[in-house]
């Protein structure tokens, strides 16, 4: 159903330009041309006509990207390595975790303009055969 002023998403995104075509099912009629087109969001909405059943055929550009899936909480198993200076004896170390589990610790506004910061927590994890979840390694 198509309504006018108010979208309508196809169950695709990146719709190839010029290739969208609306048809009104009760007449075979063309309504492309009263349609507005949202190519990369894959939204169509009606500008003229009142509410109507429509067909739409169209046909999407090729994309590549990564998606990222939602969870209330995220955790993710990581390996940490970090290597520089301790500020307080100026000496070189190594940190070691082989394993440590992360997750926010709040919640993230993934829409705001400003850089995201969060929070990780974790907890470590002591692999078998190991004495302890990490190393440190002071050179002098």
């Amino acid at each position: 159903m198509l309504a006018r002023d108010r979208h309508a998403a196809v169950p695709e995104q990146l719709l190839a330009e010029g290739s969208v075509t609306v048809t009104a099912t009760s007449a075979s009629t063309d309504v492309t041309a009263d349609c507005e087109i949202d190519h990369a969001a894959g939204l169509v909405k009606a500008t003229t006509a009142a509410a109507v059943d429509v067909a739409i055929d169209y046909d999407t550009d090729a994309a590549s990207g990564t998606r990222v899936l939602g969870a209330s909480e995220i955790s993710k198993p990581c390996y940490v390595l970090v290597e520089g200076i301790n500020l307080a004896t100026n000496k070189r170390c190594r940190v070691e975790i082989d394993r440590v589990v992360l997750s926010s610790d709040q919640a993230t506004e993934l829409m705001g303009r400003e850089f995201i910061l969060g929070q990780l927590t974790g907890s470590l994890v002591t692999l078998a055969g190991k004495q302890s979840p990490y190393t440190m390694d002071i050179y002098d």
